[in-house]
């Protein structure tokens, strides 16, 4: 029965699937990548027509406000009953203060669920505590001329748990792909593999991604000593498919080189 949801329903299929699993963060990654695969799009929380949980729409799926961060179960029907709102003051003039507080406020702007009105959510999130009149002064203020793709992906990851505007450079590189890119060199783990040889698994960050990738002993010897002593490499390798303990893929690391610290 499920294959046949998952055939002729799929938008449908996937969105009970997000429903059911979406508080686990590692199902939740795995999930919106199938869906996505699968030819749907998801979709960020809209305020004025987001249900509880995820929801067909079309051929895409829309974040339920259940989902997002910070939105706890007591506000949801207060949301939902006064849908739909024509600004984000008509929202706070009309819902009660328990469902519409600073921590819920915030985490619906940062999850987008505003974007119907502004789609600059530092912009959004300045209106919102200037309409609360500034009740604690130590809230942030933002300068919304910095609002780009990178503070987006920064807010959905915080409210949602995942990316859905932008996504990361590395998630859009196909599996079976060479890449040779300058990477920072964020950790090393070294081990043995089942032959004794040295291999390590490194984390990398390049292009505003962190990313996992993998030396093996084959590989590793001759370069070991740059991963331990350089913070920027130009790394060559290619990515591998996703697995349940790598969501987004890790990078097979076939050479290493030194970087210019000028050029990293």
């Amino acid at each position: 029965m499920t294959a046949y949801l998952k055939l002729y329903h799929p938008t449908e299929f996937m969105a009970a699937n997000l429903s059911v699993f979406g508080d686990d963060p590692d199902k939740l990654t795995s999930l919106l990548d199938l869906a996505k695969k699968m030819g749907i799009k998801i979709q960020t929380p809209d305020i004025n027509i987001s249900g509880e949980d995820f929801t067909p729409n079309g051929n895409s799926i829309l974040y339920g406000l259940s989902a997002i961060k910070g939105v706890g179960d007591s506000a949801i029907p207060d949301l939902l009953k006064n849908q739909p709102y024509n600004s984000l003051f008509d929202a706070m003039n009309r819902l009660p203060a328990k469902a519409f507080n600073k921590r819920i406020g915030i985490a619906l702007i940062k999850a987008g669920a505003f974007d119907c009105f502004n789609e600059n959510r530092m912009e959004v999130i300045n209106e919102f505590h200037d309409l609360r009149g500034n009740k604690d002064k130590d809230d942030p203020r933002y300068d919304a001329d910095f609002y780009d793709k990178n503070s987006c992906m920064e807010m959905e990851q915080e409210a949602l748990g995942a990316y859905v505007t932008y996504q990361p450079w590395w998630n859009t590189v196909e599996p079976g792909t060479t890449i040779e890119e300058i990477c920072e060199v964020v950790a090393v783990n070294e081990m043995r593999d089942k032959r004794g040889g040295l291999m390590a698994k490194v984390t990398l960050r390049a292009r505003n991604s962190t990313f996992e990738g993998v030396v093996f002993a084959s590989k590793y010897g001759p370069i070991n000593d740059l991963f331990n002593n350089n913070y920027y490499l130009k790394v060559k390798g290619k990515k591998q498919e996703p697995n349940k303990w790598n969501p987004t893929g890790s990078l097979n690391i076939s050479d290493a080189k030194l970087v210019e610290k000028e050029t990293a």
